[in-house]
């Protein structure tokens, strides 16, 4: 079975709940896609807050994933 959600990466609770759900149904997770990211033009004319966006779903969106699963797949 696939599994698939909407989940804000960037909160590190949202994504602990819908791992848990998915723990919670299948015990555990043999794949994650973890392919959320956001993309802006003009690497040297963003603004501060495209700049904070891009990291928090590009790096610590990623990080959030990953490590809330890394103990279910293990």
């Amino acid at each position: 079975p696939v599994i698939h959600r909407a989940v804000d990466v960037t909160d590190p609770i949202q994504v602990a709940k819908a791992v848990r759900h998915v723990a919670e149904q299948f015990r555990t997770i043999d794949v994650v896609v973890n392919n959320a990211g956001v993309h802006r033009k003009g690497t040297f004319s963003l603004s501060h807050a495209d700049l904070e966006l891009l990291f928090a779903v590009n790096v610590r969106g990623i990080f959030n994933v990953s490590r809330a699963v890394a103990s279910v797949m293990a």
